[in-house]
C-alpha cells in the first residue's frame, strides 16, 4: 500500500493539493468510493491549526509531524513565496529526516524551495515554475535550477512546477507503487488521458509566440535555449540537451518559426541584451559579456547589423522610440525575430533594474502605454 504525507506551507496553493490528493484518492479504492483501500494519505503539521491557502480557503492538518520512515512519500505543496518566512522549524526537520531514511521527497509549486530550505537541493537540480525562477535563484545563489519542464526527479527528489503539473506527478507515483491499472484509474477520475511525462514543456504566459507553438519538442528546446541565454552553447551541444541531432533541430526550427536554430538561439541572446540595454543602466561591456558576445565591439557590431542603431544610440533615445525604430528596421525579418528584438521574452528571464520581470518598467505613463501599444501594432 502506498503511504503518503502531505506538508502544506503557509499559502499553500490549494490546487495543487487539490490536484494530487483527489488522484490519489480516486486510485485508492475500487469505484471511486474515496476508502484508503490501495493507498493511504495524511496532512501532518507542526500544530493542528488550520493551515492557510493563497486563496484563503484552510485546511486542518490530521496530525503532528512523526516518524518520517512510516511513508513512502513526502508531498511538501507551497505557494506564495511570501509564505516561506512562516515555515517552521519542525517542517524542515521532517523533510530533512524523512530524505535521511531514504523516503521519497516531492516538492509541489514553491514547496521545492522547502526541500532546499531543508538541504536537499544543494547538488540536485530543481524544478521551478518559471514566474518563480527568479525568487528561487535569489534564495538559493548557485544552486541549479530549471523551468523547461513540468517536473523532473534526482536523485530521490522530485520537484514540480505546480498547478495542475500535480496529478501528474501523483499518477507517476501511484504508477510506481501501485501499477499501472490504478494510476490509469485516477488518471480517469480526474478526466485525464495519460500523464505528462518528464520532458513535457512548461508552457510560458508572457510571449504569445511561444503559446502558438504545436510541436512539444519545440517548445522544449526553446526553454532550453533560454535557460542557457546567459552562456554560449553551440547549436549542437543545445540539440544534445533537448536528446536531438543538430539537423534536427534545424529542421524542427525552420518548419514552425522559418529560421534555423543557430540564428534564433543568436537573436534570443540579443532580445535579452537589448532589453537590458534599453531598460538597465548596466555598461555595454557587462552585457556583451552577459550573453556571450566576444567583447563589447562584437556586441555593438552585430547590434548594429540587425538594426541600424548602436546600443549606445538606441539607449540615447526614448525608450519607446527605440522600440519603434527596432520594429520598423525589422520589418522584413521573421516574425519571432521581431517578437524576441520586442522584449516578448520568457518571462523567467529579465529583470530590470526596477527589479520588475518582463518587458517594460512598470512605472511608466499612460502615453508610454500608448505608445507601447502603437509598437505592438506595427508588429501585426
Amino acid at each position: 500500500m502506498l503511504s503518503v504525507a502531505f506538508v502544506l506551507l503557509p499559502e499553500f496553493t490549494l490546487s495543487a493539493f487539490a490536484g494530487f490528493v483527489d488522484t490519489l484518492r480516486l486510485s485508492a479504492d475500487d469505484n471511486f468510493a474515496s476508502g484508503q483501500k490501495y493507498s493511504r494519505w495524511t496532512v501532518l503539521h507542526h500544530d493542528l491549526n488550520p493551515v492557510r491557502s493563497s486563496c484563503g480557503a484552510m485546511i486542518v492538518p490530521w496530525g503532528l509531524f512523526d516518524d518520517p520512515s512510516q511513508y513512502d512519500c513526502i508531498v511538501v505543496v507551497g505557494g506564495l513565496v511570501k509564505g516561506h518566512e512562516k515555515i517552521h522549524s519542525k517542517a524542515l526537520d521532517f523533510i530533512a529526516r524523512a530524505h535521511e531514511r531514504g523516503v521519497l521527497c516531492i516538492g509541489v509549486c514553491t514547496g521545492s524551495f522547502a526541500l532546499a530550505y531543508a538541504g536537499l537541493m544543494e547538488r540536485r537540480t530543481t524544478c521551478v515554475h518559471w514566474f518563480h525562477k527568479p525568487d528561487f535563484q535569489k534564495a538559493f545563489p548557485g544552486y541549479r535550477c530549471v523551468t523547461d519542464v513540468v517536473f523532473l526527479e534526482d536523485d530521490g527528489c522530485i520537484t514540480a512546477a505546480g498547478g495542475g503539473v500535480a496529478s501528474d506527478v501523483a499518477a507517476v507515483i501511484i504508477e510506481r507503487f501501485c501499477g499501472r491499472a490504478r494510476a490509469r484509474i485516477g488518471l480517469s477520475g480526474m478526466l485525464m488521458d495519460s500523464p505528462k511525462g518528464i520532458c513535457s514543456p512548461q508552457p510560458h504566459f508572457e510571449a504569445e509566440w511561444f503559446n502558438r507553438i504545436s510541436r512539444p519538442e519545440l517548445r522544449r528546446s526553446i526553454l532550453i535555449m533560454d535557460r542557457n541565454v546567459r552562456r554560449y552553447t553551440s547549436v549542437r551541444d543545445l540539440a544534445r540537451l533537448a536528446d536531438m541531432s543538430k539537423s534536427q533541430m534545424d529542421r524542427l526550427f525552420k518548419a514552425e518559426l522559418g529560421v534555423a536554430a543557430g540564428s534564433f538561439n543568436r537573436h534570443l541572446r540579443l532580445g535579452h541584451a537589448n532589453m537590458e540595454v534599453l531598460f538597465t543602466k548596466r555598461t555595454i561591456t557587462d552585457i556583451a559579456m552577459e550573453y556571450s558576445f566576444s567583447d563589447a565591439s562584437h556586441f555593438t557590431k552585430t547590434y548594429n547589423d540587425l538594426i541600424g542603431l548602436t546600443p549606445t544610440a538606441a539607449r540615447a533615445m526614448e525608450e519607446t522610440d527605440a522600440l519603434e525604430h527596432i520594429a520598423t528596421s525589422l520589418a522584413n525579418k521573421a516574425p519571432v525575430i521581431q517578437a524576441l528584438m520586442a522584449g516578448q521574452l520568457m518571462f523567467s528571464s529579465f529583470e530590470s533594474d526596477t527589479g520588475a520581470i518582463g518587458r517594460f518598467d512598470p512605472m511608466k505613463t499612460s502615453s508610454d502605454q500608448k505608445a507601447e501599444d502603437r509598437f505592438e501594432a506595427a508588429l501585426r
